[in-house]
């Protein structure tokens, strides 16, 4: 898993700093310092692993916004809910854009501040 996590983390940041064009299993195994072939024992293709991170960006955008309709202290009001769970959205958006390359594409911790 440890292994999974760092070929993860170094996708990230070299899509995060190149585009998922750029994304190069190739790459990340010289990172690893492992051989090439190695890291096709983790994912099976390049596409494979760029599914892997949408998937995962979509989980943490979906947590987000959950975090943000649950804040929602009167259920009944759906303007809020609403409301709520769009900041969180634009949240998550607006820090993938801006984040470094040490955490691309997390949302912030759901600390999202209450609707009225």
């Amino acid at each position: 898993m440890e292994t999974t996590a760092e070929i993860l983390r170094l996708a990230r940041a070299q899509v995060a700093e190149q585009g998922a064009a750029a994304l190069s299993l190739r790459a990340i195994a010289r990172d690893m310092g492992m051989v090439s072939s190695a890291i096709y024992r983790y994912f099976a293709s390049r596409d494979e692993l760029l599914t892997r991170l949408i998937v995962e960006s979509y989980d943490r955008l979906g947590e987000a916004a959950q975090a943000a309709d649950t804040a929602v202290r009167n259920r009944a009001d759906h303007a809020a809910r609403w409301r709520a769970v769009a900041r969180a959205i634009r949240a998550c958006s607006r820090n993938w854009r801006s984040t470094s390359r040490r955490t691309p594409w997390s949302c912030p911790s759901p600390g999202v501040p209450r609707a009225r």
